[in-house]
């Protein structure tokens, strides 16, 4: 892991926005943002906010970061879709991102489930990209679902669109 000098440019973002969803996160519930080097390790700088709202809301503003990429941790209560009322335990969900040119990133059960993945990938060659790409096709495929035209995990909104939620129901 680098040290951050003075000779290292750095990425700063004006704002990052979006929601924690397996249901939506509730009010108060916690988002981190970590810092990730060039290896995508994390370097110790991190960035809290809160849930805003029952939607699963959240905003970080003016996040100055070594690289363009971070992960995103969401913790707290949720509310529970299926039984239809909140959670009785906490959950964790992660995402992980390129934020060059995205201000909406959004924590799902998606890119919770691909994470482990991602980081294998590129610990083993894949370029960033390229492991977003196949770990989410990889999971999705696990669950017999085949679209191609997706976008990144961590754009989507609400992935009942994808018939994920329904599959999970099934187990």
């Amino acid at each position: 892991k680098k040290e951050n000098n003075e000779n290292q440019s750095s990425f700063t973002k004006e704002k990052i926005s979006g929601v924690t969803q397996k249901g939506p996160f509730i009010n108060g519930s916690s988002l981190t943002a970590f810092e990730l080097d060039e290896t995508f390790a994390q370097t110790g700088k991190s960035f809290n906010t809160q849930i805003k709202d029952n939607l699963g809301s959240f905003e970080l503003n003016n996040i100055d970061l070594l690289t363009h990429y971070a992960k995103l941790k969401a913790d707290g209560f949720y509310f529970n879709e299926i039984a239809n009322t909140n959670s009785l335990a906490s959950l964790t969900l992660y995402a992980l991102s390129d934020l060059s040119d995205k201000s909406i990133i959004n924590v799902n059960l998606l890119t919770n489930l691909e994470i482990s993945r991602v980081e294998y990938l590129i610990d083993n060659g894949y370029p960033f990209v390229d492991a977003k790409k196949q770990a989410q096709k990889e999971i999705l495929n696990l669950f017999s679902i085949e679209k191609t035209d997706i976008a990144e995990s961590e754009l989507l909104d609400k992935i009942i669109d994808l018939g994920f939620t329904e599959c999970l129901r099934k187990y």
